[in-house]
């Protein structure tokens, strides 16, 4: 699966850098053109925001269920972990390693 893009709002850094710990891979401070960056350089990113915000990124950017990364959503309180994208092609196994965090 290799490491993930781990994208989150700058209030969410600490968050972000404790998933890192776990989870290897970069953090990507949100912007305008953050899941774009993710989706050309990973092949899984964590998003700690609202799910509808992920979704509304990565639906312009989905192109093939082979060649798109896994997306998995993480809430601010590290309750729910959830795979939006790539269920089966590692997002199923990033929720898992997420979920030791809880």
């Amino acid at each position: 699966m290799g490491e993930p893009a781990i994208i989150a709002f700058s209030r969410n850094l600490k968050l972000a850098e404790k998933i890192k710990d776990v989870t290897g891979g970069d953090i990507i401070t949100y912007s305008e053109d953050a899941f774009k960056l993710a989706f050309e350089g990973y092949r899984s990113i964590i998003a700690i925001m609202a799910a509808g915000i992920a979704v509304r990124n990565v639906a312009p950017l989905i192109s093939d269920k082979w060649k798109d990364p896994a997306v998995v959503v993480v809430d601010s309180g590290l309750n729910f972990a959830i795979p939006i994208l790539g269920g089966h092609h590692g997002g199923m196994n990033l929720q898992k390693k997420l979920a030791t965090l809880a």
